[in-house]
C-alpha cells in the first residue's frame, strides 16, 4: 500500500480450519480498509501453503483477466 498498490490479492486460506492464515486474511482486508481502499472479493483465491497450489492460485487470477497489482500470500 505505501508503494502505491492499490488492487491486492490475497492466496490461501481463509477458514477456521487454518485460525492463523484467517488471521491473515483479516489483515489484509484491515489494511486496506484502514488505507480507504476496498478489498475486492474477486481477487480472493483459495489455495493451501504449497508452492504448487500457490502457483495454480496465481494462474487462476491471471487466465480470470482479474486486474491486481499486488499479490498478498500467507504463506511463502
Amino acid at each position: 500500500i505505501e508503494r502505491g498498490r492499490r488492487r491486492i490479492a490475497f492466496i490461501g486460506t481463509a477458514n477456521d480450519g487454518a485460525p492463523e492464515f484467517l488471521d491473515r486474511h483479516e489483515g489484509w482486508r484491515a489494511a486496506q480498509i484502514e488505507a480507504g481502499l476496498a478489498p475486492d472479493p474477486a481477487l480472493v483465491q483459495a489455495a493451501s501453503s504449497s508452492e504448487d497450489d500457490g502457483h495454480a492460485a496465481t494462474r487462476r487470477l491471471l487466465a480470470g483477466g482479474a486486474d491486481f497489482d499486488a499479490i498478498f500470500c500467507v504463506s511463502d
